[in-house]
């Protein structure tokens, strides 16, 4: 049985080495993809209404506090169709060549009362 593997590179250099590595593994060039992800406005950076509430201090580190969790939105996914036999082998090569998994590569915004 196949199954997909995704994992999330910060760089294509880094993205088209791990691609280098599958396909020295022996997994087929057609089984693997690389997509490029991003917003073409640029990295969110919070929204239009940071500021506008009434306990609102307006500050740099109240802004940053809020919205530092965003960051930079652009990345680029590699996914690799495999049998499920050579998964971990896939799984492993992708680790070695710096791949996150997509809620690794996520951070999780703080929560209420919660400093980033």
């Amino acid at each position: 049985m196949e199954t997909t593997i995704a994992r999330v590179f910060r760089s294509l250099e880094e993205t088209e080495q791990a691609r280098e590595a599958l396909l020295q593994a022996g997994v087929d060039a057609d089984a693997v993809d690389i997509a490029f992800q991003a917003d073409e406005a640029g990295p969110v950076r919070g929204n239009f209404l940071a500021g506008d509430s009434v306990t609102s201090l307006s500050t740099e580190e109240e802004y940053d506090r809020r919205f530092r969790h965003q960051g930079e939105v652009s990345r680029y996914i590699l996914t690799a169709r495999v049998d499920e036999a050579r998964a971990q082998d896939v799984e492993a090569a992708l680790q070695r060549a710096g791949g996150r998994t997509i809620d690794a590569a996520t951070p999780t915004p703080p929560g209420p009362g919660q400093q980033g």
